[in-house]
């Protein structure tokens, strides 16, 4: 059972309790997804938190999931053992991803790849497919 981070998809997640837009990293492993905060933005704007967020999510690339998983409170853990399926769609110019468990359903706006300039849906899909080959569905 390995630790290491296989890939990283920076995505927002829109919270409609106190208007805020959620920013995290997914790091992919082996055995699971690290669901990383590494910002949030309040109302409109937020343009510095967004920069604080990249800078973050490259730090990210280099850590084992275990040692992102201790960096905030807010990070959490899916397993892959309780993952049903997860969709990758095109949503206007960029991608959403959704992972579904028996439980529940996560989802998220993609936002792009650290260290990666204009990333695409078949650049998510090059991450996403080796971690869920079996359980990804992709819709262009």
């Amino acid at each position: 059972m390995s630790d290491r981070v296989l890939g990283v998809i920076s995505g927002l997640r829109l919270s409609w309790l106190g208007f805020r837009t959620i920013l995290e990293e997914l790091c992919f492993t082996p055995d699971k997804v690290v669901v990383a905060r590494t910002g949030i933005i309040y109302g409109r704007g937020g343009v510095l938190a967004a920069y604080q967020a990249t800078k973050k999510a490259e730090e990210l690339t280099e850590s084992s999931g275990e040692e992102i998983l201790k960096n905030n409170i807010n990070n959490f853990v899916i397993p892959s053992s309780e993952i049903k399926e997860v969709e990758l769609r095109k949503f206007v110019r960029g991608a959403r991803i959704e992972i579904i468990t028996n439980e529940k359903k996560y989802g998220w706006f993609a936002r792009g790849i650290p260290c990666e300039k204009g990333a695409g849906i078949e650049d998510y899909e090059r991450i996403l497919r080796p971690v869920f080959s079996d359980k990804l569905s992709v819709s262009k």
